[in-house]
């Protein structure tokens, strides 16, 4: 079973960054033009995404998948689910240093090859523009000029992409979509959540003929779930996925809690959920003495 969210670190660096994901990598970033002709990437390495200092003392960096082309351009990938402070100089500064580290001390400038930096967002970057991707190249701010494109900055920004699965018109409308999630990065206690769970085999084929009984279990201390589900087949029916519909409710506040599923032979888990107080239900007073005089003052 898999219930895991490919925005987390972990799943998106196993799905885009690890060995044998050259074809999903090649098949998703030629699923966003990354190049104004149209061109389609051919081929690819990926590269260890630990970007090494040249010069004593420069700080360290890693982005989350990088990989090089075969036309020599270097594409960085990260996925960022909070807009943290000095995000957007952090962005800029490892693309900056994938750029100049390509040259070793002699060597010439018109060896260096372009570099795309790739950032998807679990938020809002850009209010004021309505499309999902962005591009940002330095240009001539008068004339609109480009200098020469060789450090663009691509943004995909998943709350934007508001697409129902049966809206999906091409591959980009997929590959966005299958990055969203059901299960929130927060919610609060009174939330009730809509997890969606599908039957895998061991090559990532969806098991639609699946056909056995699941239970619910939470690392949240006081959680509402779904009783066991056995899943059906058939026109109408599960086929391998399943979505419960306000099934889960995940009481306790923490700063991170998953739902897991397991049944008995495989098992999947969400990403993390942070959960926040509900609404006011009620008040407590207390440090009142059991007996006082007319003359105490409580507290």
């Amino acid at each position: 079973m898999k219930f895991l969210d490919v925005k987390t670190d972990f799943a998106f660096k196993k799905v885009f960054g690890s060995e044998g994901s050259k074809d999903i990598l090649l098949s998703f970033l030629n699923s966003l033009v990354l190049f104004a002709g149209g061109e389609v990437i051919e081929d690819l390495t990926i590269v260890d995404p630990y970007q090494i200092p040249l010069i004593k003392g420069m700080k360290d960096t890693y982005v989350d998948v990088k990989a090089k082309l075969s036309t020599g351009t270097t594409v960085i990938i990260e996925m960022q689910i909070l807009n943290v402070q000095g995000m957007e100089q952090r962005i800029l500064y490892n693309a900056a240093k994938a750029y100049f580290t390509q040259l070793v001390q002699g060597e010439r400038y018109h060896l260096l090859n372009p570099v795309i930096a790739l950032t998807i967002t679990d938020f809002i970057m850009f209010a004021e523009m309505k499309e999902y991707k962005s591009t940002f190249r330095l240009t001539e701010k008068n004339y609109l000029i480009d200098y020469n494109g060789d450090i663009e900055l691509i943004f995909i920004e998943l709350p934007k992409f508001n697409k129902t699965e049966v809206e999906l018109s091409d591959i980009t409308d997929k590959w966005i979509y299958f990055t969203v999630t059901s299960v929130p990065a927060s919610a609060t206690a009174d939330d009730l959540l809509s997890p969606i769970v599908k039957a895998y085999d061991a090559y990532n084929n969806l098991k639609t003929d699946y056909t056995g009984t699941i239970t619910f279990s939470s690392s949240n201390g006081n959680p509402s779930l779904p009783t066991p589900y056995t899943f059906t087949v058939g026109a109408g029916n599960d086929n391998g996925s399943h979505t419960f519909t306000s099934g889960v409710q995940l009481k306790l506040v923490s700063s991170g809690s998953t739902i897991s599923v397991a049944d008995g032979a495989a098992s999947g888990i969400s990403s993390s959920v942070a959960i926040t107080p509900g609404a006011i239900s009620y008040f407590t007073v207390t440090s009142v003495p059991a007996s006082a005089t007319a003359d105490d003052l409580l507290s």
